[in-house]
């Protein structure tokens, strides 16, 4: 008993250590995108769709440039691509030669989407952070959303690697981010229709 006590002692006086590596880790993950001129990186979106019993898997590329800046390509049927110069969002479909056209703020997406996508600094804002399980970080919207949660994983440089978006619908969306990098800029082409 007195050994349990005395262990129950050290994980109180600890924990309190936890909680600070963890604010530190917060603090470098939103220091590392407020000073990010650029990103790129490749993924594999996999969508568990429970109504269908079935998982869709997309493989894709993601570009961010500072200004809200970004574009996100799908590879597979269907192909699309998100496009944003941080004012307007077009929706590209490159095999049918369409494209739609919409104000950013317009588009439809949740405000901390765009802030978290756009800005992707700032998770205080418009998250409650708070530590998952193993080296995962949860996100909760501050504010009514279609999402229940975001489960992110950070990697040694705090880029995020695994999103993982579990959606009120009951579908699981999981991307998984590789080939990162963080140039200068990237060609202003890249974020225009």
């Amino acid at each position: 008993m007195k050994k349990f006590l005395v262990l129950g002692s050290w994980f109180l006086a600890l924990n309190p250590l936890f909680a600070s590596d963890f604010n530190q880790k917060i603090n470098k993950i939103e220091t590392t995108y407020a000073t990010l001129p650029a990103l790129q990186a490749e993924f594999i979106q996999k969508t568990y769709i429970p109504l269908l019993e079935e998982t869709i898997t997309r493989p894709g590329r993601f570009f961010y440039q500072k200004g809200g800046k970004i574009r996100i390509e799908y590879a597979a049927d269907p192909m699309t691509h998100y496009v944003s110069d941080g004012r307007t969002l077009w929706v590209v479909h490159p095999k049918e030669k369409r494209k739609e056209t919409y104000a950013l703020k317009d588009s439809g997406l949740p405000e901390e989407a765009l802030n978290f996508l756009t800005e992707l600094g700032g998770l205080r804002n418009y998250f409650k952070v708070a530590k998952g399980e193993g080296q995962k970080i949860v996100l909760k919207s501050k504010k009514k959303s279609t999402y229940q949660r975001l489960d992110c994983v950070f990697n040694k440089n705090y880029l995020l690697e695994d999103l993982t978006i579990h959606s009120r619908s009951g579908n699981t969306s999981r991307y998984h981010f590789f080939n990162i990098k963080t140039p200068q800029s990237l060609p202003a082409k890249l974020f225009g229709p």
